[in-house]
């Protein structure tokens, strides 16, 4: 009787060890079903030109299982509308590419300087392309622009006088001309972004190469949003102390009177951040 009730204790047993060994294996497959695709590689980003997509890199290849969804982009804690994800299905890729569309809250798609702008992820079908599980929710992450801008940011739109009537003035020749830039919007937003270390270089072609240096004004956003009016600025005289060689000065003019009566100034926006030559674009 004994060796009978041992027998079939043995079997009770058994049958709990194949159970818990079930069990475990079920966790184990659960857990490498939600094993994440952490977002540590660095945080999203937002610094293309149309500022208007989020980049969120992953540890990791991922791609989507059908049509891309799960994702939610808020601006100040708003939802703005999802336009498109790349990559596109079954693509494999470390970086996906998030299209949003603020034209609601901004009147135009793309974020604002000085906005929050995230992005979340919840409920999607985005795995990592090894296999080894489904991407975890995450979120929400705030996107950041560490974009360094350069003179591609600045393009040249027109120059004019803020007083034509002294156009006609030729002994001495003192116009007082401005000048305007566009600067794209990725420079404007981003963290690199700082007025008073943007100057206008302005050459004059007199034999003693005159040389000013002047502070930019910014004059709002271009129709559409996706540039800023950067406008010399006159009355607020030189950005930055220029090499000893150049005489800052307060105001436009032309160089020393002068039997000529034409001058020829050439025009460059200059990233005072930058060493002088380094940080001067071609001129306009």
């Amino acid at each position: 009787m004994y060796s009978i009730l041992s027998m079939g204790n043995k079997a009770i047993l058994l049958r709990h060890v194949l159970i818990v060994l079930i069990f475990l294996l079920s966790l184990s497959v659960t857990s490498n079903a939600q094993i994440a695709a952490p977002i540590a590689v660095s945080p999203a980003r937002h610094e293309t030109v149309n500022q208007n997509q989020i980049q969120i890199t992953f540890t990791k290849a991922v791609r989507f299982t059908a049509a891309p969804a799960g994702f939610t982009v808020r601006i100040n804690g708003t939802p703005v509308a999802i336009t498109g994800i790349l990559p596109g299905v079954g693509a494999p890729s470390t970086v996906v590419t998030v299209t949003f569309d603020a034209t609601a809250i901004n009147t135009w798609p793309s974020v604002n300087r000085g906005q929050t702008l995230t992005v979340e992820y919840s409920a999607g079908n985005l795995i990592t392309d090894d296999g080894s599980g489904a991407v975890a929710n995450f979120g929400p992450t705030t996107s950041v622009n560490n974009y360094l801008i350069n003179c591609s940011d600045f393009s040249f739109v027109q120059q004019g006088q803020y007083n034509p009537a002294l156009t006609d003035v030729c002994d001495p020749v003192r116009p007082s001309p401005f000048y305007e830039y566009f600067l794209s919007k990725r420079a404007y937003n981003s963290t690199d972004f700082n007025l008073a270390n943007m100057g206008l270089r302005v050459a004059w072609n007199d034999p003693g190469a005159f040389v000013q240096i002047y502070n930019m004004q910014d004059n709002g956003y271009v129709p559409g949003g996706l540039n800023r009016f950067l406008r010399t600025d006159p009355n607020s005289g030189p950005a930055s102390v220029p090499p000893s060689a150049q005489t800052p000065v307060t105001n436009f003019s032309y160089p020393a009177v002068d039997v000529v009566c034409s001058y020829q100034a050439t025009i460059q926006p200059r990233l005072i951040n930058l060493p002088f030559v380094a940080g001067t674009c071609g001129g306009a």
